[in-house]
């Protein structure tokens, strides 16, 4: 979604041979787990972590010109450690969205 802030880099490798389709399994694959782990809080919760995905990454390359690997690595642990306390507050606050799991 962002440009690359250079042409040299760890980065490029994985900017350069990512498709479409890779963007489409990632996405098909995340909404089957939290689909299957947790209901439609899943759901949310991934919604809800590619909203800030995309716009502290597009804060980050307005800042930078661009994105770079540790840019990339910086919005994953954020935005993961957001969506843990989201997921957290969202069962304390909501329960019975979850569904019960056999173990």
């Amino acid at each position: 979604a962002f440009p690359y802030a250079r042409e040299q880099g760890m980065g490029t490798a994985f900017r350069a041979d990512t498709g479409r389709w890779h963007i489409a399994l990632g996405f098909v694959t995340a909404a089957a787990a939290g689909g299957l782990l947790l209901g439609a809080t899943g759901i949310f919760l991934l919604g809800a972590t590619i909203a800030a995905s995309l716009a502290l990454g597009w804060w980050i390359s307005r800042m930078l010109g661009g994105m770079t690997g540790d840019a990339y690595g910086a919005v994953n642990e954020i935005v993961e450690v957001a969506a843990l306390f989201a997921g957290l507050i969202l069962v304390q606050a909501l329960p019975e969205t979850y569904w019960t799991l056999p173990w």
